[in-house]
């Protein structure tokens, strides 16, 4: 059996939030320019957050405070560089309002 010895330091954790409307609008990785959802034909890929290099994403949500409407899809997915649905699978944000949603 391994003898367990006190931690010798910790990292702090930092937080980062960042919220949308279906009416607003941002300039997508290519540089146009987006909405996020008033347009039906938009479907951008956003750099939302900037990490430090190496950072580790330990947890977060998504939630949805304003249910959305549409004729079909509205959704959204969240990853990094190397898989835009890393961390969430599209998911309907024309959920109930108050629908949270952890990120994988």
């Amino acid at each position: 059996m391994a003898l367990k010895q006190a931690t010798r330091g910790a990292q702090p954790v930092m937080s980062a939030e960042f919220n949308f409307s279906f009416n607003d609008t941002m300039k997508d990785t290519a540089g146009a320019l987006k909405t996020f959802g008033a347009v039906f034909t938009d479907a951008g890929v956003f750099e939302v957050i900037n990490l430090p290099q190496g950072a580790v994403v330990v947890g977060g949500e998504l939630i949805v405070e304003e249910a959305g409407v549409g004729p079909t899809a509205y959704t959204v997915a969240v990853g990094h560089s190397g898989s835009a649905a890393a961390f969430l699978a599209a998911t309907d944000l024309k959920a109930v309002a108050g629908t949270r949603v952890a990120l994988t």
